[in-house]
């Protein structure tokens, strides 16, 4: 534990203690070795009186604290680094204390964090260290530390310590200004362009025989004066000639708002792909959809007044046996609502969706280490951190930060894709797992919770609460049947929760004489929420 105590390890090779100055407290340090090691790291804190020391820690991975050779602190954990993982409190004596931290990496990246606030404007240990010999005995690194230390802080004047303050300042406002600039990317095209190749077995460097630019030959050759580059491809695709842009497009809107496109497989118009189901109906709407300038607003207007989309979902048990697909046409469309729509709809009736258009990603709250196991050690993604801000992490899902091959569990759980590959149609399933999502997750618990809390505020009356829960839930009112029903529900809750005040606290958020009635209203309206109507598109 001294500094100049030299180690031999087992293959005899000699080892001691390095000086590290650019290893700042109050900063994360990523630059222990990156092998399966253990890295001492020591300090000797001088002291006039004995006083209580405050700590901050970090590690990756495990790490063990000593003071004056007595073992303060020990955390077996495998992590990434961050600063105050851990806060300790230490006794310092009078005098000389060494303080030893031990960190142990098990696999990858490996770093620490160190910080004592109260040590911020004492002496350098090195400078300590130079300073307390006489000065007969000290070398010229010993000086040099002193000389170095003199020049930089203490014959310093006052104004020119300000400026790198100021610097820092002036930095930080340009980089606000300029992110409120808008931006966009500005294509040009290479005077030569790149020759392209057939790749024999698609290995990059095996080159095969030279191709031109061109278009499938299964598909209308382009016109001759339409140049071979991005804008003459651009214009090919929306020649009125060309047969897939149009009914491709139309077609996908058309699963939009009935949950199945005219042809089901939207990925795939190929000799693969299905048949459309009204293939009259796809030629005019690509027509008249090309005809009307590619206006998408007018497209989903006309859909959407249609009467084959106002249609009634609701139909006979023998029409769902003779078309369960509803590839006929003959009901209004009913189908499990997106993920994203799940979410946001559940924010929605609570109130607490934040409605804001644009603006950068947010992160929502996932399970602890859900990144872990596919981010690279001492990333940001392993390091998550949730927004804790609710104008952040109440945000429609539409602004949620997606990572590739881990999504989040929320939105995988009915159907989202992992953005791995492009996805144009979605499977929907429905799966015990989906249920104990929306009771049990706590983002859906939270916005059941604030609904209960909107619904108390609007009415002292159980039926209109009732009534106003599931119009906001289901958009249409209860009948009286449903009414008494959750009626019954809120009073055997209530009597539930009576004989349990700790746990109303904890469900409904409230203290106090309103703890149990917050805890009934929270539970009917985490039902109401997941209610089959609730979930899906009638």
């Amino acid at each position: 534990m001294f500094p100049n105590r030299k180690f031999r390890v087992a293959d005899g090779t000699e080892i001691k203690w390095e000086p590290r100055p650019e290893w700042v407290d109050g900063k994360v340090v990523n630059s222990l070795p990156r092998i399966p090691s253990a890295s001492f790291l020591w300090r000797r804190i001088h002291c006039q009186a004995p006083k209580k020391l405050n700590v901050s820690l970090g590690s990756d991975d495990a790490i063990k604290v000593y003071l004056n050779q007595e073992k303060l602190f020990e955390r077996d954990v495998r992590r990434a680094v961050a600063a105050d993982q851990e806060q300790l409190v230490v006794q310092l004596n009078a005098g000389a204390n060494e303080l030893l931290i031990k960190i142990i990496n098990y696999q990858g990246e490996s770093g620490f964090y160190f910080d004592a606030p109260e040590l911020h404007h004492a002496l350098p240990p090195t400078v300590y260290e130079a300073l307390a010999l006489p000065s007969a005995q000290r070398d010229d690194a010993h000086r040099e530390t002193l000389r170095s230390y003199f020049r930089l802080q203490a014959a310093v004047v006052p104004e020119i310590q300000e400026i790198p303050q100021r610097i820092e300042t002036l930095r930080k406002e340009i980089e606000q200004v300029e992110a409120q600039i808008p931006t966009t990317l500005v294509f040009r095209e290479r005077a030569e362009p790149r020759p392209a190749y057939i790749l024999i077995r698609g290995e990059y460097d095996q080159h095969g025989p030279l191709r031109d630019r061109t278009t499938p030959a299964a598909l209308p050759a382009m016109d001759a004066d339409l140049p071979r580059n991005r804008l003459g491809l651009a214009k090919w695709l929306v020649d009125p000639r060309h047969p897939l842009t149009a009914r491709v497009t139309v077609n996908r809107f058309w699963q939009q708002f009935f949950g199945v496109g005219l042809v089901k497989t939207t990925e795939d118009f190929g000799v693969r792909g299905a048949d459309p189901s009204h293939p009259e109906l796809l030629d005019w709407l690509a027509v008249d959809f090309m005809h009307h300038g590619w206006d998408v607003k007018r497209l989903v207007r006309q859909i959407a007044t249609s009467k084959t989309y106002r249609q009634s979902s609701v139909a006979s048990p023998d029409a769902y046996r003779k078309d369960p697909e509803n590839r006929l046409l003959a009901r209004g469309p009913r189908y499990r609502l997106d993920a994203e729509t799940l979410r946001d709809q559940a924010l929605f009736a609570s109130g607490l969706l934040v409605e804001e258009i644009g603006g950068p990603s947010v992160k929502p709250p996932q399970p602890d280490g859900l990144w872990f196991a596919v981010g690279y050690s001492g990333s940001n993604t392993v390091r998550f951190v949730a927004d804790e801000a609710p104008e952040r992490r109440h945000r429609r899902t539409l602004y949620t930060f997606l990572k590739r091959t881990a999504p989040p569990p929320q939105m995988s759980t009915f159907d989202a894709p992992s953005r791995e590959t492009t996805c144009v149609r979605r499977e929907r399933t429905n799966t015990p797992l989906q249920a104990l999502l929306l009771m049990n997750d706590p983002q859906y618990f939270e916005a059941a919770q604030a609904l209960a809390h909107r619904l108390m505020e609007e009415s002292s009356d159980a039926s209109q609460r009732i009534e106003s829960l599931f119009r906001r839930c289901t958009g249409r009112r209860p009948s009286d049947a449903e009414r008494n029903a959750l009626l019954e529900s809120v009073a055997e809750e209530t009597r539930y929760f009576a004989e349990r005040p700790e746990e109303a606290e904890k469900t409904g958020g409230r203290s106090g004489p309103a703890a149990v009635e917050a805890a009934a209203w929270t539970m009917v309206c985490n039902a109401a929420m997941c209610f089959d109507e609730t979930l899906s598109k009638n």
